[in-house]
């Protein structure tokens, strides 16, 4: 058993590397390198899963999905990312469905500017957001949107999500195996947010295309002894030597859990396949109609055209 205590520029990461091994059996290591080609031009499909079920209100399903070029140059810094939105479609319960909020973002090309080891340099494009908000929405709706849909919450919203995706893993030397944990909050729907833990697992290298590919595994929950079935039952004394165990938060009508893959090739960082899973229980409030327990469902799945 080895342990790897490591933290991140933006988001503070607890690693658990637990290796279970057979005696006779050979380590088959695994190095990520952020080294995608020089040039290259790809197009990314999103098709998001939303199930809303509300009870004795019923149940809505909302399907997005989003087709995004994406094109990479090497600079003398490092790398440029843009990414430009090609079509998005919507439907509501199998009926065609538009969003005026993600027809602002269908305008949107954003551009990455990061460094040679893929770190974020900087996020253009999302400064349009004001203008576009306020020429689309009356004032007092827009100024609602601004909270949430404003350029800093939005460039923050993408560097969390490249790090999780791609940077927390440049530089490491793992093997097949291995097992990651991470603490995390969530945003709830119903304001504040809520910590949740995160196990990912080096499950397998696979063939992508001419590339050797890894395969991770990851399962997350509100509650951390949930996660033993995944990584074994080491989860539940690390979990209380760091006091995580007791940070369950004090509403029981909260519960989050979830599930995915992530198919990449540890040479490039070049992503060729992702699943993701999370069901999200809780009970809204509202003043004239009482609490209503919701559930959520969402499913995000990434395909990648090369």
């Amino acid at each position: 058993m080895r342990m790897v205590i490591r933290i991140s520029f933006f988001v503070a990461l607890l690693f658990l590397a637990c290796v279970l091994l057979p005696a006779n059996a050979v380590p088959q290591e695994v190095k990520f390198n952020f080294n995608p080609p020089e040039e290259l031009t790809f197009e990314q499909i999103l098709t998001i899963t939303k199930i809303t079920e509300k009870g004795e209100a019923g149940k809505r399903t909302e399907i997005t999905t989003a087709h995004v070029k994406v094109e990479m140059e090497k600079t003398p810094a490092g790398y440029r990312v843009m990414s430009t939105p090609l079509s998005l479609e919507m439907s509501i319960d199998g009926k065609e469905a538009n969003s005026p909020i993600l027809s602002l973002l269908q305008d949107i090309e954003v551009v990455y500017n990061l460094d040679e080891n893929g770190n974020v340099l900087s996020i253009q494009g999302y400064d349009k957001l004001e203008k576009l908000i306020r020429d689309s929405f009356p004032p007092d709706v827009g100024r609602q949107l601004a909270t949430v849909l404003n350029e800093e919450a939005m460039i923050n919203k993408e560097i969390a999500e490249w790090n999780s995706r791609i940077v927390d893993f440049v530089d490491l030397d793992t093997e097949i195996g291995d097992v990651f944990l991470r603490i995390s909050d969530y945003p709830l729907p119903t304001g504040g947010t809520v910590s949740y833990h995160t196990a990912t697992k080096l499950a397998s290298m696979e063939q992508c295309d001419s590339n050797k590919c890894v395969r991770i595994e990851f399962a997350y929950n509100i509650d951390p002894d949930a996660l033993a079935d995944f990584i074994g039952e080491a989860i539940k004394n690390f979990g209380k030597e760091l006091g995580v165990a007791n940070q369950m938060p004090a509403m029981s009508d909260v519960s989050m859990a979830g599930k995915g893959e992530r198919l990449i090739d540890p040479a490039t960082m070049l992503i060729y396949h992702e699943r993701i899973e999370r069901t999200l229980r809780f009970v809204a409030k509202h003043p004239d109609r009482g609490e209503a327990p919701i559930t959520q469902h969402e499913t995000r799945e990434y395909t990648y055209k090369y």
